[in-house]
């Protein structure tokens, strides 16, 4: 058990580390993106480029998170009479910018959905408007399920059950993103080389660690230590994917045409009409425009069709 514990301990100081070349990697994907733009006409960029803001805000709150628990693991046997308001800042501090970087991680899977659908822009500007929604009705659920008036009478863990519920959420979304991209990464013109699989993989099982640490948060003795090494240990598994896909190139988009019966090429066409549609006066109510809009699209594949 003692080389267990000093296995964490040795990945829990190396942790920022990691985090920060990531951040590096992110850097270095760029100016490599960048450069490729500043040359003649004749070179293209090789694949859609990802818009990767979102995932460098992510990467640096999850800095600051790690910065802060070392501070904390150095500072906590120095203050003496103090622990306790330090705790309670330490506390404050970590529950904060965890609540930044799950907030942010909505936008890295709506940005990594966004390059992943770039051949079917009305569908992936859909799933855009969609994934801000879902986000802030997950925010909502997870203020309203843990109210003050349920039985929570202090405000830090409060905050504590609102992030854990939010990070909860966004897991659900991380899974079901993965999830779609592995399924239809050749009909999207992708592989498992392509960047977007590459930040999903590595988002996902960042958010599946989080996800088993918050269902066993309160595992006690000998198992929270063998938890922890194992929760260290898939953190640096996800930063590796990522660091990965970063600095390795990805392969270019195979050029695929999808047949327009697919159930991809349907939902992109009715995602299509409704931004059409969006922009004229209807007299319609909403219901009865979509279910025309689809009763529409369906006709002229042919789907439904009576014998």
């Amino acid at each position: 058990m003692n080389h267990l514990s000093s296995a964490m301990e040795t990945l829990t100081n190396t942790e920022p580390f990691a985090w920060l070349l990531v951040l590096i990697s992110l850097y270095v994907a760029r100016v490599r993106r960048n450069s490729v733009q500043r040359t003649p006409a004749t070179a293209k960029l090789r694949y859609a480029p990802i818009d990767d803001r979102p995932l460098a805000v992510f990467v640096a709150l999850r800095l600051l998170m790690s910065l802060n628990y070392l501070i904390w693991n150095e500072a906590s046997d120095r203050v003496g009479s103090a622990f306790q308001h330090f705790h309670h800042i330490y506390t404050a501090v970590y529950w904060s910018l965890y609540f930044m970087a799950t907030i942010t991680a909505f936008f890295v899977i709506s940005a990594i959905l966004a390059n992943s659908l770039a051949a079917l822009p009305a569908l992936a500007s859909a799933a855009k408007h969609v994934f801000r929604w879902a986000a802030g009705l997950a925010l909502v659920i997870a203020l309203s399920a843990h109210l003050p008036i349920f039985g929570i009478h202090s405000m830090q863990h409060w905050l504590d059950e609102v992030d854990v519920s939010f990070m909860l959420c966004v897991c659900t979304f991380e899974f079901s993103l993965i999830s779609l991209l592995l399924t239809r990464v050749n009909r999207l013109g992708m592989c498992l080389r392509s960047r977007s699989v590459g930040l999903a993989a590595g988002l996902t099982m960042i958010g599946a660690i989080d996800f088993v640490g918050a269902v066993t948060f309160n595992v006690s003795g000998s198992a929270s230590i063998m938890l922890a090494t194992l929760n260290e240990v898939g953190t640096f598994v996800g930063l590796s994917i990522w660091v990965f896909y970063l600095v390795f190139p990805e392969p270019a988009r195979t050029p695929h045409t999808l047949s327009p019966a697919s159930k991809l090429m349907r939902w992109n066409e009715i995602a299509q009409q409704f931004g059409t549609v969006g922009r004229q006066p209807e007299s319609l109510p909403f219901i009865s425009r979509v279910e025309a809009t689809v009763a529409d699209i369906l006709e002229r594949h042919g789907v439904g069709r009576a014998g």
